[in-house]
């Protein structure tokens, strides 16, 4: 047991710190496998075809003197139909596992007996709480029996596997989001900023400092270099309305000032923002 808690271990630490996806989960399989003394251990991943949800086999690690299946385009774009009893295990987020020898499927025993397979466990993996694909491990050379902490233990692996998954989805979602707001923010000629009210920290969108004629590698300390570009006419009145905002003085923010271009002139800038509070009601965020 503890080998099989070094192995999870390891896993784990590949998929909090690979940046690839696809190294990660090569590297999980790679330990698990090695560390278990498996012959075997893979990855199956669930694709929408046709109206039809099928199996495609994406990661594989074998040990020695193991016949290697990856790339085998009978394992590829397999419909549930044909393993019968599989998807209704796997779907509602339960292990299965066994001999394949006690098997009641015929056909599961004749596809596993074509490929030496005389143990099995697979493990479901959901990823934003669809079923995403499952783990493999194979035993080709005794009739493994697995007990069922073993079985509990390695469920973890693709728990996190999942939320790996999930966080690596969301992370693109997010992305495509950030690119279409910035380019709507640079058609418009508008600019994002936040300010962090209790210490005095800005940051800003990169268009904020095109306006201005500079890059933002080139300003260092937003807020004041926000603060040192206003107009002197301007100042005082910017300030009074940002600390009667804060103070909820007055319901909305926004105002008109001139902000020093970096080639030497004055350019006109309307702004505009809200008020986030904590739970006590204090205000952080501009």
């Amino acid at each position: 047991m503890n080998s099989l808690l070094l192995s999870i271990s390891k896993a784990n630490n590949h998929l909090l710190k690979e940046d690839s996806i696809d190294n990660a989960l090569n590297f999980c399989i790679s330990d698990i496998g090695a560390g278990q003394d498996i012959d075997r251990c893979y990855i199956f991943k669930n694709r929408v075809e046709d109206g039809d949800l099928k199996l495609f086999y994406v990661y594989e690690w074998c040990n020695e003197n193991v016949v290697p299946y990856f790339g085998d385009p009978e394992l590829n774009g397999i419909s549930y139909d044909a393993l019968p009893g599989l998807y209704s295990y796997l779907s509602q987020d339960e292990a299965m596992y066994g001999l394949v020898k006690d098997s009641d499927n015929e056909l599961f025993k004749r596809v596993m007996d074509m490929q030496g397979i005389k143990s099995y466990l697979f493990t479901p993996i959901f990823s934003n709480n669809s079923f995403w694909g499952w783990i493999g491990y194979d035993d080709c050379r005794n009739e493994r029996e697995w007990l069922q902490e073993e079985v509990f233990a390695l469920q973890t692996v693709e728990e996190n596997i999942g939320l790996r998954l999930t966080r690596d989805s969301t992370l693109k979602v997010l992305e495509r989001t950030s690119l279409q707001f910035n380019y709507c923010m640079l058609s418009a000629k508008q600019a994002l900023w936040e300010f962090d009210i209790a210490n005095n920290k800005v940051i800003i969108s990169h268009n904020w400092a095109g306006m201005l004629g500079y890059d933002n590698d080139q300003i260092i300390d937003p807020y004041r270099f926000f603060i040192k570009k206003i107009h002197l006419n301007d100042k005082t009145s910017f300030e009074r309305n940002l600390k009667d905002f804060i103070a909820e003085r007055q319901p909305i923010y926004d105002g008109i000032l001139r902000l020093k271009h970096k080639k030497g002139y004055y350019i006109w800038v309307k702004y505009s923002g809200l008020l986030e509070k904590n739970e006590e009601g204090v205000p952080i965020r501009i």
